[in-house]
Formats: structure tokens, C-alpha cells, sequence
């Protein structure tokens, strides 16, 4: 075979695996991810606690209430007098009375809600952490209370920080008044 022909014939044969494969089809580009746009919420500025009204909220066993009222009653009296002498007569008594009022029952108080899930702060990932919140009457938190404490002091700042920000719905006596009140949670990441 002359070198023309082979060139010829490889040629051939060139065109026709062109003709036969398929043309390839276009490179897709790949579609780009959606964009997210994430809101930042400020926090509010944190406020001192000089400025804040303290709640003391008495825990222990109830005490009970009595009702007052006069009380009557008649006995025998003692005394001392300057003759030495003992006498009897009738003196001050001391008796059962009736009066309006009713004892307290820290069951007709309603708990204070939060108004959101509430959440401490990437940096406390992994803990369990007991807060206990000072709900005022009007909704906001004036101390906080948290066990066991982060170990990192910017955590415990942030926590801290994050914790003071949540807004409640304020504890109310069966009568619908708003009054402060301790609300204790336990939560965790």
C-alpha cells in the first residue's frame, strides 16, 4: 500500500467514527445554590442592675393565716401588787374570733410564660443548665440565676446576656393581676 493510500484510507476512516458517535451534547453549568439571607435581631443593650427593682420572693413552708377578730372570754387573774396579796377578779381574755379575709395559697398564683423557646448560646453546647429567671409584673427579667455557671467567661457573658433578653408573660393571681414572680427552667443545646 502506497503511503497515499493509507492516508486515504485512515482519513475514511476518521470521517466515519465522526459520522457515527453522536454529537456531544452541551456542558450544563451547574445552577447556583439559592441565596439565604439570614436577619440579624439585635439584642437589647443589657441594663445595670443597680437600676433594676429586687423581688424577694419568701421560699420555705407556707404559713398559716388566721382571721382576726375580737375575741371575748372571762377567767381568773393573777397579779402582783404592792400588799404581797393574790386576788382574783376578771381580766383581759383570750379567746377564738371571727373575721372577713382568707388565708394565701401560692396555688392561685399562674406561672409566668416565656413568650419564645428559650435557648442558651452555641458557646454552652453540650450542658444542662438550671436558670431561674425574676419575671417582673411587667414581663421583663430583672435577675437571672443560672447552675452550673458556662466556664468560659465570654460564654457566661454571652449567656448571661442572651438570658436577660427574653420578654415573659407575668405571673397573675386568679383575679388577672400581673405580679412578679421566679421562673425556674432547665435547658440545654
Amino acid at each position: 500500500m502506497s503511503r497515499a493510500n493509507a492516508a486515504a484510507e485512515s482519513s475514511t476512516a476518521a470521517r466515519s467514527a465522526e459520522q457515527a458517535a453522536p454529537p456531544a451534547a452541551p456542558a450544563q453549568p451547574e445552577p447556583e445554590p439559592p441565596a439565604v439571607q439570614v436577619e440579624q435581631i439585635p439584642l437589647p443593650e443589657a441594663m445595670p442592675v443597680e437600676d433594676l427593682a429586687r423581688v424577694d420572693i419568701p421560699t420555705g413552708a407556707a404559713v398559716p393565716v388566721v382571721g382576726a377578730g375580737a375575741g371575748s372570754g372571762g377567767g381568773p387573774g393573777s397579779g402582783t401588787g404592792t400588799g404581797g396579796g393574790q386576788g382574783s377578779g376578771r381580766g383581759t381574755g383570750t379567746g377564738s374570733g371571727e373575721g372577713p379575709g382568707s388565708g394565701g395559697d401560692g396555688s392561685y398564683i399562674l406561672r409566668a410564660q416565656p413568650r419564645g423557646v428559650i435557648l442558651p448560646p452555641e458557646c454552652a453546647k453540650g450542658a444542662r443548665f438550671l436558670v431561674r429567671f425574676w419575671v417582673a409584673a411587667d414581663g421583663r427579667v430583672t435577675e437571672i440565676d443560672v447552675q452550673p455557671q458556662p466556664r468560659e467567661g465570654s460564654c457566661r457573658r454571652e449567656f448571661e446576656t442572651r438570658m436577660r433578653a427574653y420578654r415573659f408573660e407575668p405571673a397573675r393571681t386568679r383575679e388577672g393581676v400581673a405580679v412578679a414572680s421566679i421562673f425556674p427552667i432547665t435547658i440545654e443545646r
